[in-house]
């Protein structure tokens, strides 16, 4: 009797619970359309992420040249940076070993500057990543950037390094470098890959800096710096402040 009694039991328990499961799975599993419509307000979240308005004062002045050796450059598209640089790099200037690291030097215009006027303590050191591909304009590229290092007298405290920078910057140390210089490649996928890679290399407080945001607006997106740049801001916005918001882009890494 005792046994029938609790089998009994038993049996009402199971009948009970099943219509509660059922309401409970009703209301707690998502639907297929549900999974979307929170994809879609996820993914409408991070696109509307933006870079923060921030102007260093320095940015529109005059551009004005500071290079303590007479180089040869054939183009100039770094001197109206440099007074943004002057202020923002101030804190490196004459520090002891800040290591600076530049994706795209072409004729050196930038990276030479850097030598002369940021890494003036002899502890400090350069490395630079290029491919020096000849182009249009740029005919006989790796030889004048030679020249020009040559000419600086500091090839001793200085790395260069040819190749791809998606292959060159996975060979380089993590946490190894307090500056780095981002104008390379400017298709979207490749500064995105760049930018990626970089993180993994800045120190804590490190800068770093990109060129050519506001580069190449009547070309497609995927041709351009800016959403590669966006999109690395939405993705790491927690690790930086937003220094500068120009032309280029200077996010600071945070401690």
């Amino acid at each position: 009797m005792q046994r029938r009694t609790r089998l009994i039991l038993l049996f009402a328990i199971v009948v009970c619970l099943v219509p509660v499961a059922v309401i409970v799975n009703r209301k707690t599993s998502l639907s297929e359309a549900d999974i979307l419509r929170r994809v879609a307000s996820e993914d409408r979240a991070f696109l509307d992420v933006k870079l923060p308005k921030n102007v260093v004062p320095g940015f529109g002045m005059p551009p004005r040249e500071n290079h303590k050796k007479e180089y040869r450059f054939r183009t100039d598209w770094f001197s109206k940076s440099i007074p943004v640089w002057e202020q923002v790099l101030a804190e490196f200037k004459g520090k002891p070993d800040v290591h600076y690291l530049e994706i795209g030097l072409f004729e050196g215009r930038s990276a030479l500057w850097v030598l002369d006027n940021i890494l003036t303590d002899p502890t400090s050191k350069l490395t630079g990543i290029d491919l020096f591909q000849d182009g249009p304009g740029a005919e006989g590229l790796k030889d004048v950037f030679f020249s020009n290092f040559k000419l600086s007298g500091q090839e001793d405290r200085s790395t260069i390094l040819t190749g791809f920078s998606q292959v060159e910057l996975r060979k380089l140390q993590p946490d190894s470098f307090d500056i780095i210089y981002i104008d390379g490649s400017h298709a979207a996928g490749d500064v995105l890959e760049d930018a990626v890679l970089s993180h993994r290399l800045l120190k804590k407080n490190g800068m770093l800096i990109f060129d050519d945001y506001l580069w190449g607006f009547d070309g497609p997106a995927h041709d351009r710096p800016k959403p590669a740049i966006d999109t690395f801001y939405a993705f790491f916005r927690d690790h930086y402040d937003v220094v500068h918001n120009g032309y280029q882009v200077m996010p600071r890494r945070k401690p």
